[in-house]
């Protein structure tokens, strides 16, 4: 089976959504000290490569431990819409193309190239969802969106219209993916496991392609 790591790795003071706790990695006991080593981590729900339970902007949405493990793995399609510029919405005309492949219960990535700006200021003007987008992810049935910047909304703006179309109908939303210029497949399967933490609105996954199916 083909395995693409699609995830950024946890470290110190990493790159965060601005106002979201820090990632703070520090040995809480050592080889040397007690004589075996655990570490203490200390992380936001949203903090590197992670998904969004629709408890994180649905009042009565489902939180990440109440949901089945086949929400997390499935078939998806890779829409590439890497001319897009910073701060510029990703259109419907733009997927379009891709109506035809989308099937109801399926995933939706979107490769955008933005991951090679993560850790800088430019990956916080990333291109985002426009209202009209999710609004048709929504009708062609999607189960989960995913996209390799830092939101689906436009970070700098602080507006959130397409969590707050995609959340309360049960819409997964994976964030900040890498490496899916690794993909050579248009179509293929996608694991985005998170942590089971209680009543949590979201947790880091460890994203990873699979293969095609």
């Amino acid at each position: 089976m083909k395995l693409i790591d699609l995830s950024h790795k946890l470290t110190n003071r990493m790159q965060t959504y601005p106002g979201d706790p820090d990632v703070w990695i520090e040995a809480w006991d050592t080889h040397d000290d007690g004589g075996c080593q655990v570490d203490r981590l200390h992380f936001g729900s949203h903090s590197g490569t992670h998904i969004d339970a629709p408890w994180h902007f649905s009042r009565y949405g489902s939180r990440i431990d109440e949901l089945p493990l086949d929400r997390f793995i499935g078939h998806g399609n890779i829409v590439k819409v890497q001319n897009k510029q910073a701060g510029e919405r990703i259109e419907k005309k733009d997927i379009e193309p891709a109506f035809t492949l989308i099937r109801p219960g399926e995933f939706l990535i979107f490769q955008t190239g933005w991951d090679k700006y993560f850790g800088k200021e430019a990956y916080l003007h990333h291109p985002y969802l426009s209202e009209e987008l999710a609004a048709t992810i929504l009708e062609l049935g999607v189960s989960l969106v995913g996209i390799d910047a830092l939101s689906i909304d436009p970070t700098t703006e602080g507006a959130f219209k397409a969590h707050s179309i995609l959340m309360p109908q049960e819409v997964l939303i994976v964030e900040n993916l890498c490496n899916l210029d690794q993909i050579q497949e248009a179509r293929g399967m996608f694991s985005f496991l998170p942590l089971k933490i209680d009543g949590s609105d979201g947790s880091p996954v460890r994203a990873v392609y699979l293969g095609n199916p």
